[in-house]
């Protein structure tokens, strides 16, 4: 219609819905690069030359990270979101591995603060609050009934082993304190504790 002011052209990102002037390339927030050209008046139903006629919403995106990324920090591990090079815990740069097979259960230990403990099949990883004895200590500081050299996990197929190393205020799995050592089927949930008031909880991936 004659007079009518259309929207000035934006460039809407298909992913999370940000919107910027020009066509970015990759979005600042998401980090994909698919984006729909929205609010410069009515579309035509020619498509322009050389366009197949669907929109980058009908387009499936050419360049996905399909692959599960990580922290490439031996003490870290921490999952990160597509589009990231470096580690936005520890800033170390990332790493891309296949993601395990879908009957392979992967479990991690979640902390207070959200850091995932990768358990490795038959890797045994040591918690307390030295870093001569743990390389998760940091984790650990500022809770005195963690002891220096606390706990001891590992995967072992389909059931975590845990073994408490002569701590000071014990090992606790699901809220029982073990008498040594304690091995538990891989359940999503489990709760370990370093003394009673320091909690991890297994979370499994896949």
């Amino acid at each position: 219609m004659a007079g009518m002011n259309h929207a000035e052209a934006v460039f809407r990102c298909t992913e999370c819905d940000e919107t910027y002037p020009v066509d970015p390339g990759d979005c600042g927030i998401c980090g994909m690069s698919n984006f729909e050209r929205v609010g410069d008046g009515a579309r035509s139903d020619e498509p322009p030359p050389g366009d197949s006629g669907h929109t980058a919403v009908d387009a499936q995106p050419a360049d996905r990270d399909t692959q599960q990324r990580r922290c490439g920090a031996p003490d870290c591990g921490q999952p990160a979101l597509a589009g990231q090079i470096e580690c936005d815990y520890c800033g170390a740069p990332l790493i891309t591995g296949i993601e395990p097979a879908a009957d392979v259960r992967a479990p991690d230990l979640v902390a207070a603060d959200g850091t995932r403990i990768p358990l490795l099949q038959g890797a045994e990883v040591v918690l307390g609050r030295s870093p001569d004895e743990s390389a998760w200590s940091r984790l650990m500081q500022g809770h005195p009934g963690v002891s220096r050299r606390h706990a001891a996990i590992v995967a072992d197929n389909d059931v975590v082993r845990v073994r408490d190393l002569g701590s000071a205020n014990g090992t606790w799995v699901n809220g029982i304190q073990i008498d040594g050592a304690a091995t538990v089927p891989i359940t999503d949930g489990i709760t370990i504790g370093l003394g009673r008031r320091y909690l991890l909880t297994v979370r499994i991936t896949r």
